[in-house]
């Protein structure tokens, strides 16, 4: 199903020396698209230079960087090691220059320091020099340190959604996120009309609001529906289906993230406010085969009038610990 979604994008900034660290803020942040962009309506897209810059000349190289992807990030995320980076001929490394170009900017900046031990082949040169950066930033900046790429991947999955609340805050308060708004609105409506004159060329179709009428060219007695998680593990999860009209539920399936069907159960359940129940069987089933969160979706079967309607309601089954065991838990 075609959403709008509102994309942020997160320059990860850094010298040579933090590969891996660098891999590690990509893969938190793809972790939270995973967990929370479906739901917040928020998308997080990693900018490194290595994979979303191209070859061109006309200027210094980083001012050529900067200009292909610093200047449209929305925050950065900056990570040290033990060295501070080359010199780029208007700042002390290309790091710096990118953190500070988007601090002008008014943009958030998130540093991380590394405090484990160098080893003894260290460019000594560099250390002094970032030692002194980092002092410096003592004084303006409430920054980050860790001892390990496991020690970073724990503090930015715990950090990463108060960044993105804060940065999502900040835009809307200036102003700038209401034309990204105001343009998801029109592609919506854009989108909403189109499927219109499909209708209207096929003679009539079925799709979640209700019935397009083609002698009307409106919408025919619409249908509409709630849905939301009722009761859950491991007392038996239920869905809440309330319609506003009396409506058949004759079928449930189950799809993944990828719109592919894991199962499918058969309901016979009529009315206009519906406790459905789940199948934390099958739903469990798929948990043991992962061991970790994953997103489901509940394709309601409906018959109104003796019409047909699919109707989609997004999920995310995780667990959650409850005294004095882990159960499992959905989310919607």
């Amino acid at each position: 199903m075609a959403r709008g979604s509102l994309v942020l994008s997160v320059l990860i900034a850094s010298p040579s020396d933090v590969g891996k660290e660098r891999d590690v803020v990509a893969q938190v942040i793809h972790e939270w698209n995973a967990v929370h962009s479906r739901r917040m309506g928020i998308s997080l897209e990693p900018i490194r230079w290595e994979t979303h810059t191209f070859p061109a000349s006309g200027a210094r190289p980083q001012e050529i960087i900067d200009t292909q992807i610093v200047d449209d990030c929305d925050f950065v995320i900056g990570i040290f090691g033990a060295r501070l980076g080359t010199p780029t001929g208007e700042a002390q490394s290309g790091t710096i220059e990118e953190i500070e170009r988007l601090r002008k900017q008014g943009k958030h900046v998130s540093l991380y320091f590394s405090n484990a031990p160098v080893p003894r082949d260290t460019d000594q040169q560099q250390l002094q020099a970032l030692q002194v950066y980092q002092e410096a930033r003592s004084k303006d900046t409430l920054y980050g340190t860790f001892a390990s790429v496991e020690d970073l991947n724990r503090q930015f999955s715990r950090h990463l959604p108060q960044l993105v609340s804060s940065v999502h805050e900040r835009l809307r308060n200036s102003g700038g996120i209401e034309t990204v708004e105001k343009e998801l609105v029109e592609s919506q409506a854009l989108a909403a009309q189109r499927l219109v004159q499909l209708a209207l060329k096929s003679g009539g179709l079925t799709i979640d609001g209700g019935t397009f009428d083609q002698h009307s060219s409106q919408v025919r007695e619409p249908f509409q529906v709630k849905v939301e998680v009722g009761k859950q593990f491991p007392e038996g999860p239920t869905l809440r289906v309330v319609g506003n009209r009396d409506f058949k539920l004759n079928q449930i399936d189950y799809l993944d993230e990828r719109d592919v069907k894991l199962f499918s159960n058969p309901v016979d359940l009529c009315g206009h406010d519906l406790e459905v129940p789940i199948d934390s069987r099958e739903l469990t089933r798929v948990w043991n085969k992962t061991q970790q969160g994953y997103h489901v979706k509940f394709r309601l079967n409906i018959l109104v009038d003796g019409k047909p309607i699919l109707h989609t309601h997004p999920a995310f089954v995780e667990q959650r610990f409850k005294h004095p065991t882990f159960y499992m838990h959905l989310l919607a």
